[in-house]
């Protein structure tokens, strides 16, 4: 329920789209925020082709199986946070929180488990009890269900992060190069095992609507707003724009080394 006594935030909710799409969107509402042309804005999406969105320092070959995911067709999206790489598909809601960077905590952990609360919360009203794993991951029963990453520039806070509904293992990992002497440092003999799906965990499947709904509830609660859905602004529009032919859908960009 909107509540008029609260702060609103804009609800953008894009729906299956292109990968370069959802880069250049998430930068271009980040943009906008900084210059206070548009509220805050939860964005959500998923993207309709198998992507690795690679973090923005990463080196491609050593964290991707490049011959295979061009061999299947695998969209690669160097994504303007850092962190690692990671497989997103049609399986999975993706969501960007973009707000001015004094409306967060300072701390960059405090943020992370801010923002990871709001998901939190969001997915109790699923029935699903899941708790923060510092420094940006939701887990259920010791298992990932929900990743993230940040950024801070132009002024502004935007957080991605992923909700797995539908998790295929083998495919996922089969696209990624996995560090293993790290993972032997942390314990893990398969990073395979350390992940989980909503579907998995309860045991039944979920629609996308019911997901997101849920998720509004968690950041309105535990940020204290009302989340009421929008539109574009025509400057955003033209800025994505841009970016999808500049930045995000430009080779140059992606699979910069």
């Amino acid at each position: 329920m909107c509540d008029n006594t609260k702060k609103r935030w804009r609800l953008i909710d894009s729906g299956l789209c292109a990968p370069a799409y959802t880069g250049a969107a998430d930068e271009a509402i980040a943009r906008e925020r900084a210059a206070e042309r548009v509220p805050t804005t939860l964005h959500f999406y998923t993207r309709k082709i198998p992507t690795i969105s690679l973090g923005r320092f990463e080196k491609l070959e050593e964290n991707v199986n490049l011959p295979l995911c061009k061999k299947d067709g695998v969209f690669i999206l160097r994504r303007v946070s850092g962190g690692s790489a990671i497989y997103t598909d049609s399986g999975q809601i993706i969501y960007a929180l973009i707000g001015l960077a004094e409306e967060f905590p300072h701390n960059v952990n405090e943020s992370y488990r801010r923002i990871c609360s709001a998901v939190i919360k969001g997915l109790a009203h699923l029935g699903i009890s899941s708790e923060f794993k510092p420094i940006n991951d939701v887990q259920i029963d010791g298992k990932k269900v929900s990743g993230s990453a940040q950024l801070r520039k132009w002024g502004a806070l935007l957080q991605h992060g992923t909700v797995i509904l539908e998790l295929d293992r083998e495919r996922m990992f089969s696209y990624l190069r996995i560090n293993g002497e790290k993972l032997k440092k942390q314990g893990i003999v398969r990073p395979q095992d350390r992940m989980t799906s909503l579907s998995e965990a309860a045991g039944r499947p979920f629609s996308r609507e019911d997901v997101k709904e849920a998720l509004v509830k968690g950041f309105e609660e535990e940020f204290r707003v009302s989340i009421v859905s929008g539109e574009l602004t025509s400057r955003e529009k033209e800025e994505i724009g841009r970016l999808v032919e500049e930045k995000y859908g430009n080779p140059e960009w992606n699979y910069r080394r």
